[in-house]
């Protein structure tokens, strides 16, 4: 069997080919889900599209910051709330909630038949533009991968954080019917190395990374809370005196 044909084959060629980039990015994934479970701890559970878009947003941002020029793999922003990691020669990863089954659980892998196209959802016979291509439009870099399948970092939510993350093969869009060709394990996490940490009083510390680890080199980490500067200000005014 050609290795085009062959997803498992071509899963394991990818991630030995970037298993540093992808170990940093579990690692990426590990670290914001459990920041994303503190953020809403007093809230209740969020909405899926919620959770999945809070924790797409700051992993993104953890890549930008750790990736270089000589990452195999770029991340980048891609349509809505999405997030792709791209080599620079065609292959594109997309990150997305493992799909699940009828019977609630995780999606299984079934053979691959190179031909086969995937199954459009009823109510569903007019594709996008994206959707036809398989990706987003975006230049070369973002060209479809194998019209077959395509790449993807699946990941799923635990009880407490990252329930897990996969390497898949397959296609996972909105208006077909989801198929998985392959998958495997992701290299074991790279977590970022951090030193100095900020929160809200009150609640759990949030760990911010390092300005040495940033792009915009000898800025200051930015707090989860100075967003509200503007309103209440760095520190609480004391209240004024009553004369006596």
């Amino acid at each position: 069997m050609e290795l085009h044909d062959d997803p498992g084959r071509l899963l394991l060629k990818f991630r030995e080919q970037h298993e540093q980039v992808l170990g940093e990015f579990h690692g990426d994934l590990v670290a914001r889900a459990s920041e994303t479970d503190t953020r809403f701890a007093d809230q209740g559970e969020p909405r899926r599209i919620v959770r999945s878009a809070s924790l797409l947003e700051t992993a993104l941002k953890s890549r930008e910051r750790r990736q270089t020029k000589e990452s195999t793999l770029q991340a980048r922003g891609s349509y809505g709330f999405s997030m792709v990691l791209v080599d620079g020669h065609g292959t594109v990863v997309r990150t997305k909630l493992f799909p699940r089954g009828e019977d609630g659980e995780r999606l299984k892998p079934v053979p691959y038949i190179p031909g086969r196209q995937p199954i459009r959802r009823p109510n569903e016979l007019q594709l996008s533009f994206e959707d036809e291509l398989g990706e987003p439009f975006g230049g070369d870099d973002l060209m479809a991968p194998p019209p077959g399948f395509t790449f993807y970092v699946l990941w799923w939510p635990g009880s407490l954080g990252l329930g897990g993350a996969e390497l898949a093969a397959g296609w996972v869009k909105n208006k077909v019917e989801p198929v998985l060709y392959a998958t495997l394990p992701l290299p074991e996490p790279i977590m970022e190395i951090r030193k100095t940490s900020a929160g809200v009083p009150g609640m759990p510390a949030t760990p911010l990374e390092s300005a040495s680890t940033t792009s915009g080199r000898g800025k200051k980490p930015r707090r989860m809370d100075d967003d509200f500067d503007s309103v209440v200000g760095p520190e609480e005014a004391a209240p004024p005196q009553s004369p006596s």
